[in-house]
């Protein structure tokens, strides 16, 4: 019943001025992109969006296998899958009881050295190892191994997505950009063969060869019977149209200090300057009425909501200033179905615990989470429990 996603922004505007970088070819847009101005957008308290939003629950997760740093949370049909920092794939249901766990650590049958990325489909966990060369399958609904696929040039790669054509297969960020000539997504059989390649080099190429922006990786993720993917260094979420096509579906314009604007620029984009703003990515929660993006700047971190249907946007600056709980730390925002976010509350990495606390000046919303969390009797050894909520603005 629930699905993961992360962060987001947006308001209609016209296409592309002149001064954008050439390397954003008109190609990628259509009448479906959706420009949002940014230039402008004022930002708001951290303790507004969380005196908004609305907790539906909170799910602690149940395991004997203690979960380290959670690293990404996925949903199918109605069931959690979450990876951590020790490279184990978790399974549970939506009370949070542990349903399998995938730790098969190795280069043996069934086993993988890196989980670099994973995905579900048709009953179906694909674990994608860039460091074999290999994506493995296992069921879904018991955590057993099934069989591999093997794909070459692995290391390259850094997302994965299944469909019912095929894999797609995202490269990362950090090491593909100053590679021409070839392409960052490919679409490949069930039996590992290429079947199409996506997005031409030059909306991928940046003209440096040492250094580069500082900034979030990539992601590629599926939205109903919808694949997206992020790219941080053009400030924009993609729609795979088809099997050999993908244009931009949201394009996120932060004016003068837009990324996108200076990607031609090697001294621009050098990490001594950190002017320039950026989405991050690894950070996209995307449900069906809104999108949630961490956005990278100089001046501040700050989460991007996005309403898809209102067009409204709010800016939020990522301050906590010592709250206990609501992302921070590892607690990333994720999508949990088609209209919930959830995000972790980490006692090992968060303090302080709820009992050491004084919530003056919370709303009442934020206060009751704090009360039941004080009745749970939280100590720092506690797995994460996730917390869900919806987003009424």
């Amino acid at each position: 019943m629930y699905i993961r996603i992360i962060i987001s922004a947006v308001v209609a505007i016209l296409l592309v001025s002149c001064s954008k970088s050439s390397n954003t070819q008109a190609s990628f847009h259509n009448d479906h992109t959706v420009f949002i101005d940014l230039k402008d957008a004022p930002t708001r308290r951290w303790s507004e969006f969380l005196d908004n939003i609305t907790v539906v629950g909170l799910v602690p997760l149940k395991t004997d296998n203690p979960l380290d740093e959670v690293r990404n949370i996925k949903n199918a049909d109605g069931y959690l899958y979450i990876s951590d920092k020790s490279k184990k794939l978790y399974s549970f249901d939506m009370s949070g009881q542990a349903r399998f766990v995938i730790n098969a650590h190795g280069r043996g049958r069934g086993e993988y050295i890196d989980l670099t990325d994973f995905c579900i489909h048709n009953d179906t966990i694909f674990i994608l190892d860039r460091l074999t060369s290999r994506i493995l399958c296992y069921s879904s609904k018991t955590g057993k191994y099934q069989s591999y696929i093997k794909i070459e040039n692995t290391a390259d790669y850094f997302g994965i997505a299944a469909t019912d054509d095929g894999i797609y297969l995202l490269k990362s960020m950090f090491n593909y950009p100053f590679k021409q000539n070839s392409y960052p997504l490919e679409l490949i059989n069930y039996s590992g063969k290429t079947q199409s390649n996506l997005l031409q080099q030059s909306e991928w190429y940046i003209k440096q060869t040492e250094e580069y922006y500082w900034g979030g990786e990539c992601c590629i993720y599926r939205l109903g019977d919808q694949t997206h993917l992020a790219i941080p260094f053009r400030n924009a979420i993609y729609e795979i149209a088809s099997s050999d096509s993908a244009y931009i579906k949201y394009r996120f314009d932060f004016g003068q200090n837009d990324i996108d604007s200076h990607i031609d620029s090697p001294s621009a984009m050098s990490p001594a300057n950190r002017s320039l703003t950026a989405i991050d990515g690894g950070v996209v929660a995307e449900t069906n009425e809104h999108i949630i993006l961490y956005t990278t700047s100089e001046q501040a971190m700050s989460y991007l909501v996005y309403n898809k249907r209102s067009s409204r946007y709010d800016i939020f600056t990522h301050q906590i200033n010592g709250t206990y709980c609501l992302m921070r730390g590892d607690s990333y925002v994720y999508s949990i179905n088609d209209s919930c976010f959830a995000t972790l509350i980490s006692p090992y990495k968060i303090t302080p615990l709820p009992h050491q606390i004084t919530l003056e000046g919370f709303s009442d919303n934020i206060k009751s989470v704090y009360d039941e969390l004080h009745s749970r009797d939280i100590s720092s050894d506690d797995n994460p429990i996730l917390m869900l909520f919806d987003i009424p603005f």
